[in-house]
C-alpha cells in the first residue's frame, strides 16, 4: 500500500497513522523474539537508515509524499493580504493559505497585543475572509473585486468552490485565472484513485472585477 500510495501523493499524515502500526508491530516482535545476532542489529541499523532518508527528504525539500510542504502558499498568502487590504473579498478551501493569512491579517484586528488564537475563517473572524459555504449562506454578497483560491482540500469544499465560482462568474466582469503547482501525481491519481476526481493543478487563483467598470455589458460589432 506504501508502494503505491507514496509516488500517487495520497501518503497523508492521518493514512500513515493506520498503516504503520502494522510494518511496525511485526519489526518489533521481530527484534525482541529473533536471537540471531544479525537480525537484532540489521533491523534496527534498517530503521535508522529509513528514518535518515526520511529526514534527510524533509531538510531538502524534496519528494515529499505530501506536495502542500512545497505548494507556494506564503508568496500566494501575502499577494491575497495585499489585496484584502486594499478592498478585496477572498472566497478560499485552504486551509494553509488560511494559517498565514491569520499572521498577516493580524485576525482578529483591534487586539492588543495580538496574538495567534485559532484559524480564518471560522475560529477568528475577517470580513473579507470568507470559505465557500459561508459566502453562499450570506447570499453571496459582491464586493468591487473578489479573489477566489482553490488548493487541494477536503473534498466536500470543492462543490461549494464551484458554485462560488459560477456565482461570481454571472455578478461580475473581466476575471483573471491562474494555475499554479502541478499535481506530480495527477497521473497516479487518475489511473488508481480515479473516483477522488482532483484536479491537475494544485492551485487555482482567479480575480474577478465586479465594479461598475467591469460590466457585462455586450458591445455589438458593428457590421462592415
Amino acid at each position: 500500500m506504501i508502494a503505491v500510495m507514496a509516488p500517487s501523493g495520497n501518503l497523508l499524515t492521518r493514512r500513515l497513522l493506520l498503516i504503520s502500526p502494522w510494518i511496525l508491530l511485526p519489526i518489533g516482535v521481530a527484534i525482541a523474539t529473533n536471537k540471531a545476532s544479525h537480525v537484532r542489529i540489521g533491523l534496527p541499523v534498517a530503521l535508522l537508515i529509513i528514518a535518515g532518508i526520511g529526514w534527510y527528504g524533509i531538510y531538502s525539500r524534496h519528494y515529499y509524499a505530501a506536495p502542500r510542504f512545497l505548494e507556494p502558499w506564503p508568496t500566494v498568502a501575502e499577494d491575497a493580504a495585499k489585496k484584502i487590504q486594499s478592498g478585496a473579498t477572498l472566497i478560499s478551501n485552504n486551509r494553509p493559505l488560511f494559517f498565514y493569512l491569520t499572521y498577516i491579517l493580524h485576525a482578529p484586528e483591534g487586539t492588543t497585543p495580538w496574538k495567534f488564537a485559532g484559524l480564518l475563517p471560522d475560529q477568528v473572524h475577517h470580513p473579507q475572509v470568507k470559505s465557500p459555504q459561508e459566502w453562499l449562506a450570506s447570499g453571496h454578497p459582491v464586493g468591487p473585486a473578489m479573489v477566489w483560491v482553490r488548493g487541494v482540500g477536503d473534498p466536500k469544499t470543492y462543490a461549494p468552490m464551484e458554485e462560488a465560482a459560477a456565482e461570481l462568474g454571472r455578478s461580475c466582469g473581466a476575471q483573471t485565472s491562474r494555475l499554479t503547482m502541478r499535481d506530480p501525481g495527477y497521473a497516479w491519481k487518475q489511473r488508481y484513485f480515479p473516483e477522488m476526481n482532483e484536479p491537475q493543478w494544485r492551485i487555482e487563483i482567479r480575480e474577478y472585477d465586479c465594479s461598475a467598470a467591469g460590466s457585462q455589458e455586450i458591445f455589438q460589432i458593428p457590421p462592415h
